[in-house]
């Protein structure tokens, strides 16, 4: 599998690691097996427990019922199912509403033949467009006041802005809005964590916000971007928050902060320190689970020093 496969579907491996999802993986491999068209880059489970999968392709398998599905696909503890006619472009994230519904998120500007830049809603039965600021969305999150935040890229607005906006089911409030670069170029975010209403952490490929320097990751106060530290020296991929507090940094890298932390560090409000030996490549995704237990995916076969295949658990003071 290359890395860029690993990449796309890291998520719903570390979803398989899960024990009340474990009877997913086998049709999951199955489907993957019989051609997944472009691949995976998102997973989320709705309300009913039935699993959605994201990314681009038209998945014309016998694993689909009453196929093809295209850009994504539900399934139901038996069988995959369409959810409607597909999106133009890549489906880059999922996110459930508090209210239950779907919410897809990505650069594509049409589901079927209707009008639906960067965001779309999914009710159970058909897909809604969004009304929104956005030319594209790389990743949402629900805070912990239920609402919606989305961080993407602002339509019509130059120089090329990225935007973090929070949806209270009526209309949009603005965070901030800021410009990431690495050097002279635009660079991404990968991962945004929301920890109150004006309270965020972004990370990514950036050496800088708004000609400030910043290395990969930065926090939102609600005035102003402050560093955790002198920052992570490398790409951050994933953020999550412990139940501790705590919070964890995943990504391709060896250095936070100058301390030597493999692929995955932990914040803990004034320092950064590595979780044991980490991995012994590019870690994808972070599930926290109950207390500091923590499920990684990534490309792969080292953590700990124990060998493993792109997923580990992090049990609070040793890896397995």
């Amino acid at each position: 599998m290359t890395d860029c496969s690993l990449r796309l579907l890291s998520p719903i491996l570390a979803l398989c690691c899960v024990p009340a999802l474990q009877g997913q993986c086998q049709p999951w491999a199955q489907f993957v097996a019989q051609g997944l068209g472009g691949g995976v880059r998102s997973v989320e489970r709705l309300p009913n427990g039935d699993i959605v999968y994201a990314g681009q392709g038209t998945w014309n398998t016998s694993a689909v019922v009453n196929g093809p599905a295209v850009d994504v696909a539900r399934w139901d503890g038996t069988a995959f199912h369409p959810m409607g006619p597909g999106f133009d472009q890549w489906v880059s994230d999922l996110q459930v509403l508090p209210s239950g519904d779907l919410l897809a998120a990505g650069s594509f500007t049409t589901v079927g033949t209707a009008p639906a830049p960067a965001l779309a809603r999914w009710d159970g039965g058909q897909w809604h467009a969004l009304a929104n600021p956005f030319w594209s969305v790389g990743r949402m999150t629900i805070g912990p006041n239920g609402d919606l935040y989305a961080c993407g890229v602002l339509a019509n607005v130059t120089p090329t802005t990225h935007s973090i906006r929070r949806w209270d089911g009526n209309s949009w409030h603005l965070v901030v809005d800021f410009v990431p670069r690495l050097g002279n170029s635009l660079a991404g975010v990968a991962a945004i964590l929301v920890r109150d209403v004006d309270d965020v952490v972004v990370a990514g490929s950036f050496d800088s916000l708004d000609g400030q320097p910043f290395s990969r990751i930065a926090h939102w106060t609600g005035a102003q971007f402050q560093p955790l530290a002198n920052g992570i020296q490398g790409d951050v991929n994933d953020l999550c928050e412990l139940a501790s507090g705590e919070l964890v940094a995943a990504g391709d890298f060896h250095l936070a902060s100058g301390t030597t932390a493999n692929n995955i560090a932990r914040w803990d409000g004034t320092g950064w320190s590595p979780l044991a030996q980490g991995t012994n490549s590019t870690i994808y995704t972070l599930l926290p689970l109950s207390g500091t237990e923590l499920l990684v995916g990534g490309y792969f076969t080292l953590a700990g020093g124990q060998q493993v295949y792109g997923l580990a658990r992090w049990d609070g003071s040793s890896w397995d």
